[in-house]
């Protein structure tokens, strides 16, 4: 679906992301490219990925590349980038991944519960 080949994948190796973590395990390593998310731990559904090609998302961001498997492997992330930097479609790709998985019920039947929780610090944001 994404070509490994592309210059932008390879300038991104250059660019250097920050990560800490406060506690609980360390996270798993960035993604190389967004094929990754097709396969392994991750089978991010082939009508997202064909989305994403469709709206000419090819290369992930810095950001998207260390948030897609931390939050795919069901870890919360909090993330700090500068605007326009994809954060949005960082948490975006997993969330959708996760509801569109079957359901697992594992509760009592007709139990609600949130699948996500995403804070915004302003209402254009949350509008967005």
């Amino acid at each position: 679906m994404f070509s490994d080949r592309d210059i932008r994948v390879e300038a991104l190796a250059d660019v250097t992301v920050q990560v800490r973590t406060a506690s609980g395990r360390p996270p798993p390593p960035p993604l190389v490219t967004l094929n990754q998310l097709a396969k392994g731990p991750y089978r991010v559904r082939p009508t997202l990925l064909r989305a994403l090609v469709q709206q000419r998302i090819n290369v992930a961001t810095p950001v998207q590349r260390y948030a897609f498997p931390t939050i795919l492997r069901g870890h919360d992330l909090l993330a700090s980038s500068s605007t326009g930097s994809g954060k949005t479609l960082a948490y975006l790709v997993p969330v959708l991944t996760r509801l569109m998985r079957p359901h697992r019920s594992g509760g009592p039947r007709n139990t609600a519960y949130p699948v996500a929780i995403v804070l915004v610090p302003t209402r254009e944001l949350a509008v967005q």
